[in-house]
């Protein structure tokens, strides 16, 4: 069955852990209902309640493999150094299907250390260069700024 994916999300405005958790509930059942419809739910705040923290004994051991592994507004705050390494885990988890958000330009924030919170700023050459070694490329769009990719495990 083709599947249409729908993307289901919006802010999460409040500082409650009540009112957080609340919020995800719904969201874990709009995409189940979704899926239940036939289509695919992308929610990325579910990812939250998938914690991988190795600080926190419970949380340490690292998050199964998933048909489908989203990436959004991350990769550009990695350390350069640990870029690779990253990209590799994202594959590692990666059973059918990744989808990546990644921005080129630079961030509105800087860190403590006066970087700039977009610690890799590079073009979609750069990016699709790491990522062809990992995935094949299905889809790729690029607004100027930011640079969507679709692909699957090569």
């Amino acid at each position: 069955m083709s599947r249409k994916i729908i993307y289901t999300a919006g802010p999460i405005t409040t500082k409650s852990m009540n009112q957080r958790w609340e919020y995800f509930m719904n969201a874990r059942r709009l995409a189940q209902e979704i899926w239940a419809a036939g289509h695919a739910a992308l929610c990325p705040h579910l990812n939250t309640l998938m914690m991988d923290d190795p600080c926190i004994p419970e949380y340490a051991d690292p998050p199964p493999p998933c048909d489908l592994v989203y990436c959004g507004d991350v990769l550009e705050h990695v350390e350069p150094d640990c870029l690779n390494a990253v990209l590799n885990d994202l594959r590692r988890l990666t059973l059918k299907a990744v989808l990546l958000v990644i921005c080129t330009g630079p961030a509105a924030k800087t860190l403590q250390d006066g970087r700039n919170a977009h610690l890799i700023q590079e073009g979609p050459r750069w990016w699709l260069d790491a990522l062809d070694e990992r995935w094949e490329i299905d889809s790729l769009f690029f607004d100027g700024r930011d640079l969507s990719v679709a692909g699957r495990p090569g």
